[in-house]
């Protein structure tokens, strides 16, 4: 058997020169298309003139001045007064105002000055404070 001799640029069944000839064919196409591209753009956008020294700067249109936003004003808190009645508790109290015995805490906060350092000593008559509930927990 006797070797023969392929040239690098060709291949037995002349795939890259079929390849060369594409590449060169979409080059020429890409370089039609940007002279197309070019020829269409208007001269003066090409070459835009450049200011001289003389000339006097753009005039700047003056800003508007702007008020400051004011903050949001806080809404009314509604206050509920409850009058302790025999038998009553922080817990039932808050039951009865909060749908749940466990924010009892929010009544002896607001009403600490009332009923004082134990909350277990609430006696008939007492005014207690019953805040509203945190917005935060009503979904609003």
């Amino acid at each position: 058997m006797s070797a023969t001799y392929v040239p690098r640029h060709a291949s037995p069944r002349g795939r890259p020169a079929v390849l060369a000839v594409a590449s060169l064919a979409v080059s020429v196409v890409a370089l039609a298309l940007a002279a197309l591209a070019l020829a269409a753009v208007p001269r003066a956008a090409l070459y835009a003139p450049v200011p001289s020294a003389s000339a006097p700067p753009p005039a700047r249109a003056t800003p508007r001045p702007v008020a400051p936003p004011r903050p949001p004003q806080p809404r009314p808190v509604p206050v509920t007064r409850y009058t302790v009645r025999a038998g009553d508790t922080l817990w039932s109290i808050s039951l009865e105002h909060y749908g749940t015995g466990q924010d009892w805490g929010r009544i002896w906060a607001a009403s600490r000055t009332v009923i004082g350092p134990d909350p277990g000593r609430i006696y008939p008559g007492e005014q207690l404070t019953i805040p509203p509930i945190p917005a935060i927990q009503t979904g609003q």
